[in-house]
């Protein structure tokens, strides 16, 4: 009898420590106090050092006083080094300077910004950088000037500028690091934290372009599929258009570029709870469709919607260090911005995603799935079978006859009034080509993925995670069955996720297979079927069974 075959924590750059000093004068080091001697005689102890004199030319620092009020301040003057008893004037406070200086030895990718690095955000310990300079340098910019826009008026000669708003025209420039690398001091972070705000402002309109440029991509893709399934006229309750505005959001997570953006943008989010929200705007839609062909003319109104979400995200980031900081620390934006070229295409996949599965379910068709197979492996292993299912020759993205095998499970349709029919060319449509309409792991291995988190009976409504946009229930809700393997079925438990119309395959087993005249049973299965019946040495309740796929209906 055969089987089938199983198929940062961010290093702060802190001032150097009394036990560790970068280099020290020999000098007679000040003290917090005089020493006096109490009124028994006996000597005080040894009094504390209140500064302690450093200097670190290396690093551009000619010299200052650590003190312990951890503090450091510039010399008084060059002849009486480290005067202070008490905390130094505001003034010659070098505590900015110090506490930013880059690593040592510093990363060689990090020195010239004529070639920006994706790791120097982190690497110059930048989150340290901003977050003193800000400290430092907020209260001397408009009230209603947040901090990308007070940065490149006070540290680059881009000014005035409008970083924190989508804009056509160059009012956020591009820093060019000729215009850096001469500084005396901090000439690379300088360079990369404006990099990194002209980046932000660049990739959010690179997404604010695309939205809008993806109307007739979408629209194409919807068209195909009304097409290729001539979906019936739906009789059932509208569905919200924010599930169309849902499934298109998606698609940023699903095109690769996007999704390690989305990452850095879960990052930030804590900082400003609304963030998520305006790139990925749930139940800002509020009209319905009753039919997939009206969705097309809807498209405009759904994207027009997400884009204007979008320009309102941009300035929750650039406006808000700490949430600019954690953005910068995981979006890659210090090297060169992701290309968005491809985005539209992600978009129109997720949402045909969703209107297949949608129109398959409202045909009536069945997804059936065998687990644990590889249905070209099972025809080419020697397995003895009851017939050829057409899976010698491998593979096309996954299909072969009419099978879909993600790597684990194979998945096939099958159409209960006529079971020999054969959606092959239906799934070369859906999975082939340069931008397929959509792929056999978003249809079947989503889709089953679904029926696990939805409930017996299926047929859920997709959602995004408002916490996490990288996780997408139910893109695809198809209801699928399980074909059972040891027992006659046809599948597990009944598969309650079949349509109310079709709570069982109505041809399954009802007549005899063409041909046969012996005294033993016979039983006709669709033409996709995979179930144990499949194998001439059948296990279980097969026994004393002849199973064919011959009969129509």
């Amino acid at each position: 009898m055969h089987s089938f075959t199983t198929l940062v924590l961010l290093a702060s750059a802190a001032v150097p420590s009394f036990a560790s000093p970068a280099r020290s004068f020999g000098t007679t080091i000040p003290t917090k106090t005089q020493g006096v001697h109490p009124r028994d005689g006996t000597p005080s102890p040894e009094p504390t050092p209140y500064c302690i004199p450093f200097q670190d030319p290396d690093n551009g620092v000619e010299g200052y006083c650590q003190c312990t009020d951890d503090n450091s301040y510039s010399f008084a003057n060059g002849s009486n080094v480290c005067p202070y008893t008490s905390p130094g004037p505001a003034a010659l406070s070098v505590t900015s300077v110090s506490s930013s200086l880059p690593p040592t030895p510093p990363d060689p990718r990090c020195t010239d910004g004529a070639q920006p690095d994706e790791t120097c955000f982190n690497s110059l310990d930048l989150p340290d950088y901003i977050q003193n300079w800000w400290d430092e340098n907020q209260n001397d910019c408009d009230d209603d000037t947040g901090f990308a826009d007070c940065w490149y008026a006070k540290k680059t000669k881009y000014a005035p500028s409008k970083c924190n708003q989508l804009n056509t025209d160059p009012a956020c420039e591009q820093p060019k690091w000729n215009d850096f690398k001469d500084l005396k001091e901090n000439s690379i972070q300088d360079f990369y934290v404006s990099w990194n705000i002209w980046n932000t402002q660049g990739f959010f309109l690179d997404l604010y372009n695309g939205i809008g440029g993806a109307d007739q991509t979408v629209q194409d893709g919807l068209s195909a599929i009304v097409t290729l399934l001539d979906p019936p006229q739906e009789t059932g309750p509208p569905k919200a258009l924010e599930y169309v505005l849902d499934a298109l959001s998606f698609g940023l997570s699903l095109y690769s570029e996007g999704s390690i953006l989305t990452k850095a943008l879960l990052r930030s989010a804590p900082q400003t709870s609304t963030l998520v929200g305006k790139l990925f705007p749930s139940g800002t839609v509020d009209d319905e469709f009753q039919d997939w062909s009206e969705v097309s003319a809807d498209v405009g109104k759904v994207t027009s919607a997400w884009k204007n979400s979008v320009a309102e995200g941009l300035p929750l980031l650039q406006d808000n260090v700490t949430a600019f900081i954690q953005w910068s620390q995981g979006s890659g934006l210090s090297g060169i911005r992701p290309s968005l070229d491809g985005l539209e295409n992600a978009m129109s996949q997720a949402l045909n995603t969703y209107a297949i599965s949608d129109i398959i379910n409202t045909q009536g068709l069945v997804v059936a799935r065998a687990p644990n197979t590889d249905v070209h492996a099972l025809q080419t292993n020697g397995t003895k079978l009851e017939w050829d299912t057409g899976c010698s020759g491998g593979y096309t993205n996954g299909i072969c006859d009419s099978f879909f095998w993600d790597g684990t499970d194979t998945y096939s349709l099958i159409d209960p009034q006529h079971m020999k029919k054969n959606f092959h060319d239906e799934l070369s449509s859906f999975f082939n080509g340069t931008n397929p309409l959509t792929t056999g792991q978003l249809l079947f291995t989503g889709g089953f993925q679904c029926t696990q988190t939805c409930g017996s009976n299926g047929g859920c409504n997709p959602s995004i995670d408002q916490d996490d946009p990288t996780q997408y229930n139910c893109m695809s809700a198809l209801r699928i069955c399980t074909w059972t393997y040891y027992t006659y079925g046809p599948f597990q438990d009944g598969c309650a996720n079949l349509p109310d119309n079709n709570a069982v395959l109505p041809g399954f087993g009802v007549s005899g297979c063409i041909g046969e005249t012996g005294d033993y049973t016979s039983i006709d299965v669709p033409h996709a079927y995979l179930g144990g019946g499949i194998l001439t040495d059948a296990p279980g309740d097969w026994d004393g069974y002849s199973v064919c796929n011959n009969i129509d209906y």
